[in-house]
């Protein structure tokens, strides 16, 4: 893959991703988290087990990682329900930057758990990261908002990051 292509799969992923937060929004307005929870996730599945079925790996997957998926798919519970209370208290605008901040917690247990080394250039991209999660929470007048919409936000980011670690 060229660095073109990469750039462009990368924009259409940071636009998705920020498409999603918005009408998760949108549907908190209108609806219980319960609700977004249930129907966002039924939506999903329902995707991913139509990709599996044109795939072909339906009966690889179910046989050998139906524990691990369940799990997984209560942590995912976890992590959206402290990122829908968190876009309830705070909004879309001050949560979505420290939830996605979850890469910091996966490379940090990658280091401890799999040995994985990185390089000075991702340290700088880490530190960055950390940098930007407490710009966030800043306001104007350069006093700090530690509030529940941020701890909540830094509850989906710690879930976040163990999932997409998992």
């Amino acid at each position: 893959m060229s660095l073109f292509e990469g750039l462009v799969f990368s924009f259409l992923t940071l636009s998705a991703w920020a498409f999603s937060d918005l009408v998760t929004k949108m549907s908190l307005d209108k609806a219980s988290k319960w609700k977004v929870l249930f129907f966002g996730q039924l939506f999903g599945s329902l995707v991913i087990l139509a990709a599996m079925f044109v795939l072909g790996n339906v009966s690889t997957i179910f046989s050998a990682a139906l524990p691990l998926l369940f799990a997984l798919g209560l942590v995912n519970l976890a992590g959206m329900y402290a990122q829908y209370a968190a876009f309830n208290k705070s909004g879309v605008a001050l949560t979505t930057p420290i939830i996605n901040a979850w890469a910091f917690v996966a490379i940090i247990l990658g280091i401890i758990f799999y040995n994985e080394t990185i390089s000075e250039i991702q340290i700088v991209a880490i530190a960055l990261i950390v940098l930007g999660v407490f710009a966030t929470v800043f306001k104007k007048d350069a006093k700090i908002a530690f509030n529940e919409g941020f701890f909540l936000s830094v509850i989906s980011m710690l879930v976040w990051g163990f999932f997409f670690f998992a």
